[in-house]
């Protein structure tokens, strides 16, 4: 099953586009599901007072009304998407407005940028690090924006869908990206820890024998199918999330559905990985940052990362020579928890591997924060505004390009973070 969602504004053409993708699907030989968001507050296909609801109110659930023509299956709750898709075996599902699925995206829009006038819809508003293209009714004025194409359905829905079976990914049988494909090898058990003997010598001129405990600094070459990518010196441990976070921020590709393989070999000095046939090389230069999605944050949540990240250092502590970064979600309790923490040699490693611990997981990023420790430098920032997290917080200072970065694509910058006392660079909200 593949899955594609188009969404948009009222009025921006998106029923139209929903409609035109799913007759050209079908004119194509596909079976074809699609679901409908409804913002109406209230709505509900069954009548109080009838059967069915006399059913559901006695405990039913779910409450099937089968008649002549068709038959409707109703349950008690509002169900997570990923649960709905779960009862659907088409070839595609063609959703429409539904932004907190991450899976490729069409966004429908009447202008480009916010022009004043009543409500935003624009495309510049929901554009994000999935869409593939835009459409609706402002292609029939631009061909092109952020560099993404803008394709109008009415006259070019053969090249629409074109792209779409072009950029899109088999989702299984659970409603996530189908990466249980995602064939993990090699990567044996490496020593993350190596000594080495020194001769200490005092201000009196005295000198000892002593052994130090030092972090094995091993480079990790990668090969993305068959061709030499790049080399990265790291602590080998968590190898397989590190090139997935490293083939992302590279360009080789736009998500975990992209992904074949990774092979690692025994040793920890290669990495295999084989992209899925459609996947393109975009080039890390190439792919246009998106703007992050802004959180209401709260200090209490940098406090506790602060806090966690002075007890929770086993590499440091013996070697004095680790970096350390976490990734947090921002539950609907409205606290964070911690997902995923791993120490490397270095700073951009150890971000690499929590950014492709969270794609290898299906974590939704747009409701994450990333705490990191050193110093926060330009081509960090890229990576986590890549990875669409909405905030970054590091332990020392942050370069101002790091800042003006954050500043540009909407994502909270903060440094100097203890568990008493942050410094805040740069946060939307507070403007």
């Amino acid at each position: 099953m593949r899955v594609i969602n188009i969404q948009g504004r009222k009025k921006t053409g998106k029923t139209t586009t929903v409609t035109n993708i799913i007759a050209e699907l079908c004119r194509r030989g596909y079976s074809v599901g699609s679901v409908k968001g409804i913002h109406i507050e209230g709505f509900t296909m069954d009548v109080e007072g009838e059967d069915t609801g006399k059913h559901k109110k006695a405990g039913a659930d779910p409450v099937t009304a089968r008649c002549h023509d068709e038959t409707n299956i109703m349950f008690r709750s509002k169900m997570d998407l990923r649960e709905i898709l779960r009862h659907y075996d088409t070839d595609w599902v063609v959703i429409e407005s539904h932004v907190a699925l991450r899976c490729p995206n069409i966004v429908t829009g009447r202008t480009a940028v916010y022009d004043g006038q009543g409500k935003d819809v624009s495309l510049e508003e929901q554009v994000n690090d999935l869409t593939i293209c835009c459409s609706g009714v402002v292609s029939t004025e631009i061909s092109e924006f952020q560099g993404l194409p803008v394709i109008n359905s009415m006259t070019e829905i053969g090249r629409l869908v074109d792209l779409i079976e072009q950029e899109t990914y088999e989702y299984n049988a659970a409603g996530e990206m189908a990466v249980e494909s995602f064939c993990k090898e090699g990567e044996g058990e490496l020593s993350l820890l190596e000594t080495s003997e020194y001769i200490r010598i005092d201000a009196e001129g005295k000198t000892s024998r002593e052994t130090d405990r030092m972090l094995t600094e091993n480079t990790l070459d990668i090969v993305v199918d068959g061709a030499y990518g790049g080399s990265i010196p790291c602590t080998p441990q968590h190898m397989t999330e590190l090139t997935l976070g490293w083939v992302l921020y590279e360009g080789y590709i736009r998500d975990a559905g992209d992904v074949d393989s990774i092979t690692v070999s025994r040793d920890g000095t290669k990495a295999d990985v084989q992209r899925r046939p459609y996947a393109k090389f975009w080039g890390k230069n190439h792919v246009p940052l998106r703007p992050v999605t802004p959180v209401e944050w709260k200090k209490e949540w940098i406090f506790a990362l602060a806090e966690d990240f002075e007890h929770n250092l086993p590499l440091r502590e013996q070697t004095m020579a680790a970096h350390n970064c976490r990734l947090a979600a921002i539950g609907d309790d409205g606290n964070v928890e911690i997902l995923f923490k791993c120490e490397d040699i270095g700073r951009h490693s150890a971000i690499d591997k929590v950014i492709g611990w969270g794609l290898e997981n299906g974590v939704d990023m747009s409701r994450c924060v990333l705490f990191t420790s050193g110093r926060i430098s330009l081509a960090m920032a890229k990576k986590v505004v890549r990875a669409s997290i909405p905030v970054m917080a590091g332990k020392g200072t942050i370069s101002k390009r790091a800042v003006q970065l954050a500043e540009r694509y909407n994502m909270t910058m903060i440094g100097y973070s203890k568990k008493d006392s942050i410094s805040v660079f740069f946060d939307p909200k507070m403007k």
